[in-house]
């Protein structure tokens, strides 16, 4: 069996509106090209109905300076620090998912977004 040391911090609770320490509230954006879908399985503040490449573009058009996230990046440097995120991979099962995502992001940018 190969352990992987994944890289990411543990969620804050997949958008339950916890908060973690002083750090604003989450605001949530859902874009999806089927208006249905929007806010379905979490309430969205900011419903964005378009081809999601078109509203990206569309949104950085729009955005003057990136927002200051060092609690955030403070927060997630703790997390890190705190839990482990290393599992078990045996040969002989299934490819986890998170295996799946981990090389997803390896081997894109570090401007793509993979979930």
């Amino acid at each position: 069996a190969r352990e992987h040391t994944g890289g990411r911090a543990p969620s804050t609770g997949h958008g339950r509106g916890r908060r973690v320490g002083d750090l604003d509230p989450p605001r949530r954006v859902d874009v999806d090209i089927d208006p249905a879908e929007i806010s379905k399985n979490i309430h969205a503040e900011y419903p964005l109905v378009g081809d999601a490449a078109t509203v990206m573009e569309q949104l950085a058009d729009e955005v003057d300076a990136s927002p200051e996230a060092k609690k955030w990046r403070a927060q997630c440097q703790q997390w890190k620090s705190e839990y482990s995120m290393a599992y078990q991979a045996p040969e002989d099962e299934p490819v986890k998912p998170q295996f799946v995502v981990e090389a997803l992001d390896e081997a894109t940018s570090d401007r793509a977004i993979v979930t």
